[in-house]
């Protein structure tokens, strides 16, 4: 949790190459109190576990994390540089399964 609160539709949002979260405090003051942030940070980024080893297991990992605070849709998706393309593979699993995705952001993100 980035930030708490407010009226809007949680904003989920994932880590760039780096894993970590910081990029994202700034945008979370930005988006303003209404609007609850929660950043989904790599695997082993604390040297606890390995990290993913691919961009479709990171996507059932973080899916599985923003179940456990928002069970159902819709949702508001983004990520930061090449986390722009595991937010891309959560939308197309989440729409797949019949959920709704009502954004995807990318920040900084190059795909193709």
């Amino acid at each position: 949790l980035i930030r708490k609160g407010g009226s809007r539709m949680p904003f989920f949002c994932v880590h760039g190459a780096g894993g970590n979260l910081l990029v994202f405090r700034d945008l979370a003051e930005r988006l303003g109190p209404e609007q609850p942030v929660y950043g989904l940070e790599a695997r082993g980024v604390d040297g606890q576990l390995p990290p993913a080893a691919s961009i479709e297991e990171m996507a059932e990992l973080y899916l599985e994390a923003i179940r456990g605070v928002r069970p159902r849709g819709p949702y508001l998706l983004g990520g930061y540089s090449g986390g722009g393309v595991v937010a891309l593979e959560m939308a197309r699993r989440l729409v797949a399964a019949g959920q709704r995705v009502s954004n995807v952001v990318l920040l900084r993100s190059a795909y193709g």
